[in-house]
């Protein structure tokens, strides 16, 4: 598996564009081996939906995603292109026009892939995108600055999410690199909107659904083609601005701007989730019977204690009191784990690890994309990071199951800072505490 290799070394690359606005690169949109089932499982039948392809099963979500990333290019790029020539504020008009210009070649990407997995894509924005446009450009002066920003600013931090919960669960390896992609132009581009000063970085979309999906082309049918989004006519339509969000009761404010029970709650699961991988990293680098395996968890158990330093380091800043112990169940993983035979010892390191971080690298996201908190929205850059680069280091011991898609996670309790008359919290390194 030498590519996978590969992906682990260009991992560090791609993880830099993330907070790169202006200075992300291209992503070249190099071909993904052919899909290779794990050896440890038996195949079973495909979910009902799923079709087969040279990648690995493709889900009704991943031919979704495609069709959601073609729409935004529909739309985007033309925005993007009337706000470069008509903003009032220069550094408007120059940040659209690096929008325009990504999503243009985003845009490629995507049609791409999808000919590569014959998914037939639109050629025209949907109802509700015409009707941005047409708002945006009914705009003049400051207000069309400010309506162009909230509407990319909504509709990017609507998808985010969606890109990770496709790199976490997605079973095609076209796919999983596609979403890798993405994620570093979106990311980017609410760096950008952010960087205009007019962004409403406190509205959260509400997580999509998927009602439909469209099927592959037969493979006797010629392969599907779409023009690029940059030679169609921009449609009309009309929209009224809906009212700007209330604040929540679960806000406190501080001096890096208001800090929400869910960005609370997201530091606690960083910091317990370095409670538990840093030791079974530590014991799986030493007892996995293959080279590969033990390599890749000693990397992981090294990541996560240079993440544990970060995440105490906002924490204490933020003044937000961190456990000093894993959780029940993370407990019983570790005990699972170090109980478990050597002949499967190794599966179910990685299992439990996949499993994991695809629960929690969706919730990086939802936090990224709605976090009115710098501190955290930069914490939350800084995380996605590692995470990819672990599940990338998971998958690359051949042992994870990449089918398994935890179910999102809901917040239903988060810890309230200590007041500023206390001494601020302080929480010992992750790797002291282990026995």
């Amino acid at each position: 598996m030498q590519r996978g290799r590969m992906r682990v070394v260009a991992v560090a690359i791609v993880a830099t564009a993330l907070t790169g606005a202006c200075g992300i690169a291209d992503p070249v949109a190099t071909d993904p081996q052919p899909f290779v089932a794990p050896t440890t499982r038996v195949e079973e039948p495909l979910p009902e939906g799923y079709t087969p392809t040279a990648w690995g099963p493709l889900s009704p979500a991943d031919r979704d995603f495609v069709t959601k990333v073609r729409l935004a290019g529909l739309w985007e790029i033309p925005v993007g292109r009337q706000v470069a020539k008509r903003g009032a504020s220069a550094r408007t008009r120059d940040n659209f026009r690096h929008i325009a210009g990504q999503h243009g070649t985003l845009d490629t990407d995507a049609r791409s892939v999808a000919a590569k997995l014959r998914i037939p894509l639109p050629d025209e924005p949907n109802e509700q995108q015409q009707e941005w446009m047409a708002e945006i450009a009914g705009k003049k002066g400051a207000a069309f600055d400010r309506t162009a920003v909230l509407r990319l600013r909504m509709a990017h931090g609507k998808i985010f999410p969606v890109i990770a919960q496709i790199r976490a669960s997605t079973r095609n390896t076209m796919m999983r690199d596609f979403a890798e992609r993405t994620a570093q132009f979106v990311n980017a581009h609410m760096d950008l909107l952010e960087g205009t000063g007019l962004a409403n970085a406190a509205t959260l979309p509400p997580p999509p659904q998927v009602p439909s999906a469209p099927l592959p082309v037969p493979a006797g049918s010629p392969a599907p083609t779409a023009p690029p989004a940059t030679s169609l006519p921009v449609p009309d339509g009309s929209l009224a601005a809906p009212p700007p969000p209330e604040s929540g009761p679960d806000l406190v404010e501080t001096r890096w701007g208001p800090l929400s029970a869910a960005d609370r709650d997201f530091l606690v699961k960083v910091r317990l989730a370095g409670l538990w991988e840093i030791p079974v990293g530590h014991q799986v680098s030493e007892r996995a019977t293959q080279a590969r395996t033990k390599e890749n968890f000693g990397h992981i158990a090294g990541q996560h204690g240079s993440l544990d330093a970060d995440v105490r380091g906002v924490a204490a800043k933020l003044r937000i009191p961190l456990p000093d112990q894993p959780s029940e169940q993370q407990q019983q993983w570790i005990d699972e784990i170090s109980t478990e035979p050597a002949e499967t010892y190794g599966a179910i390191a990685v299992k439990r690890l996949r499993m994991a971080h695809g629960k929690i690298f969706p919730v990086i996201f939802e936090i990224r994309a709605s976090t009115r908190n710098t501190l955290v929205r930069d914490f939350a850059e800084r995380a996605a990071k590692f995470v990819n680069t672990h599940m990338d280091l998971l998958e690359d011991t051949g042992l994870a199951d990449a089918g398994t898609l935890p179910p999102p996670p809901q917040v239903t309790a988060a810890p309230t800072p200590l007041p500023e008359d206390e001494p601020a919290p302080t929480a010992p390194p992750a790797t002291a505490l282990i026995s």
